[in-house]
């Protein structure tokens, strides 16, 4: 699931989704394998490779990657093979006390693509998960081994066997070895997968393999192949739910059928009709009501019901932590988002949405430390030069953010904060033909980016009126009005508690 952003991005990044049987994100371009950045606060433990004092942190002790299993050579079925992993990354993140890695960033390394030091290096974990599978009418058979990354040795490599429709039975061996071998903490069982038909599993890892951007990224193959799945079972909730993660993809091509958020809806439905404890579903459900419907409260609701159902599950918890940052309970959405990092490092978008959580919420060294640590892994990633130029302006560094803006790669990025920063320093007249320009070229795109930067600049009628034309064009920038320092003129206007009371959130 690794992400583009279009150079038109808005700074309200795209809501990452991320469910447990199938992922929907939104994905930048992939991250070189680069030396990862100190992150503040991270225990480091020494390495004995590289120069010498550097600390290298491996993640806790029970924290475990699972990279996507191959077919064993002259076999084929890669994408079933793909699709299984996917599906022991599900359950793992269901056992309580484990630290799973996402599938957003233990899937960007296919498998050889490194060693298991460089890998648990990179996302933070002390365990590696890697397979090799023979899927073929007489049956399944998996090599698999569990790597201790701090020192890239084997801790065991097992064989696993099944008939063909044993499937689901080798899923939970996998784990079960997993589970007796990484020192959990907590001792709560796992909750029950769903019973699954035998002739149901192969297409329903197959819809995997095609839903996900690291994999097959054919939303309309996933389809048909979770459509395969209920054929054999029309109640299997995670088919339904993988339904509606591809309706809502963003890799449709232009002129086809998708995305199409309201067959997404009709699947959703069918989802909770089969089962309504389900986690996946309530959190497609509540992204739909946060990014199509604009029913905030809702959105937080049911985003954190899904959380209580699966709460190592780290894109409900994103979900949850966007609705909350919505809805101006800045102090839980930033729990959420960092529990999400510690589970999916690699994820780009978590870590801007933190960076701007972090700015709201006025810790803005936090944040500055959040966007350097998002460009040391991505030094092109867009935003980020901007997103640091507007921290510099808020503290009053109207030089030093002119310098971060003109360090931005996204031509709109570098016109916005480039423009936030000739204000702060009271050169207006500089700024305001990047303003008309802006305007111009992105009214029907970045309505909200015109009315901060209108509202910084004192023009009190004039955001209102570009915020109306945000809310008019569904822009998704409206939904970060509570705490945004760049509108803090507009909230002793009669219009401000109108327009919060218009979008059913909290009065400041």
């Amino acid at each position: 699931m690794v992400r583009k952003i279009s150079p038109k991005s808005r700074l309200v990044l795209p809501l990452t989704l991320l469910v447990a049987a199938t992922i929907l994100v939104f994905g930048w371009n992939r991250l070189s394998v680069a030396p990862a950045p100190d992150v503040p606060g991270d225990p480091a433990t020494p390495s004995s490779e590289g120069s010498p004092g550097r600390q290298v942190y491996y993640g806790p002790h029970n924290s475990v990657a699972v990279q996507p299993f191959v077919a064993a050579p002259g076999s084929g079925g890669g994408a079933e093979a793909f699709g299984f992993a996917a599906a022991v990354v599900h359950t793992l993140s269901r056992v309580p006390g484990l630290l799973v890695t996402a599938r957003t960033s233990s899937f960007f390394f296919p498998d050889g693509s490194a060693p298991p030091r460089v890998i648990g290096e990179r996302l933070h974990v002390t365990h590696l998960l890697t397979g090799e599978m023979r899927i073929d009418a007489d049956g399944s058979r998996l090599d698999a081994t569990l790597w201790a990354t701090r020192k890239g040795e084997r801790i065991w490599t097992r064989t696993f066997n099944a008939p063909a429709s044993g499937l689901p039975e080798m899923r939970d061996e996998l784990v079960d070895a997993v589970v007796d071998t990484v020192p959990a903490s907590g001792s709560v069982a796992r909750p029950p997968e769903a019973d699954v038909e035998a002739a149901a599993w192969l297409p329903y890892l197959r819809g995997l393999y095609f839903g996900d951007q690291l994999g097959g990224a054919d939303p309309e193959a996933a389809i048909e192949a979770f459509r395969k799945a209920l054929a054999e079972q029309q109640d299997f909730a995670p088919a339904w739910a993988g339904i509606a993660e591809a309706w809502l993809s963003p890799t449709w091509p232009r002129g086809s059928d998708g995305p199409d958020p309201e067959r997404a809806r009709t699947a959703i439905e069918s989802a909770l009709q089969a089962n309504p404890a389900s986690a996946e579903a309530l959190g497609l459900l509540a992204h739909l009501r946060h990014s199509v419907d604009w029913d905030f409260p809702g959105a937080a609701e049911t985003a954190q019901q899904a959380v209580e159902l699966a709460p190592n599950d780290p894109g409900l918890m994103n979900i949850a932590g966007r609705a909350l940052f919505t809805m101006g309970d800045f102090g839980k959405a930033e729990s959420l988002l960092e529990e999400t990092i510690k589970r999916d490092p690699l994820n780009l978008g978590n870590r801007l949405s933190l960076g701007l959580l972090q700015e709201f919420s006025g810790h803005y060294d936090d944040a500055l430390t959040t966007y350097r640590i998002v460009l040391g892994l991505n030094s092109e990633i867009p935003g980020a030069h901007a997103f640091r130029a507007r921290i510099k302006v808020i503290q009053d560094k109207g030089e030093s953010a002119l310098r971060e803006s003109e360090q931005e790669s996204n031509p709109f990025w570098k016109d916005y904060s480039s423009i936030l920063a000739l204000t702060a320093l009271g050169r207006r007249d500089e700024a305001q033909p990047k303003l008309d320009r802006m305007m111009e070229q992105h009214g029907q795109d970045a309505a909200y980016q015109v009315a901060e930067l209108l509202a910084f600049r004192g023009d009190i009628d004039g955001s209102f009126e570009w915020l109306d034309r945000a809310y008019r064009q569904r822009d998704a920038g409206m939904s970060e009005l509570k705490g945004n320092y760049f509108l803090a003129n507009l909230r002793d206007d009669a219009r401000w508690p109108e327009l919060l009371e218009k979008l059913r959130l909290p009065l400041d």
